[in-house]
């Protein structure tokens, strides 16, 4: 069964930012990252349980669980509920992600 997917403001805020630092650096980059989001997400949507837990366990109740891409550099955090994928974060892991960490809630 294909999980429905929800995908967070917050994600696609943060995709949106790396897309434009990236765009200025490489147009070819920010396309393949925009690529990669894409079909990280529909693996995610084919196979949920896949991907490892983020952190190895729970934050403010909720399993979240990490997709990697792009050789490591960035990872894409979601969490399941019954039917149901929600897509978090964005992080790129070059970047000090503390404060991000502390958005998941």
């Amino acid at each position: 069964m294909i999980m429905k997917v929800v995908i967070s403001k917050r994600f696609f805020d943060q995709v949106n930012e790396a897309a434009i630092f990236l765009s200025n650096v490489s147009y070819q980059a920010a396309k393949d990252l925009l690529e990669n989001i894409s079909v990280t997400i529909e693996k995610i949507k084919m196979f949920p349980t896949a991907f490892p837990r983020f952190l190895g366990n729970t934050i403010a109740g909720i399993n979240y669980r990490k997709a990697n891409l792009i050789n490591g550099r960035y990872a894409v955090i979601y969490s399941l509920k019954e039917d149901y994928i929600y897509v978090n974060m964005f992080i790129d892991y070059r970047q000090n992600n503390n404060r991000l960490l502390d958005l998941l809630d």
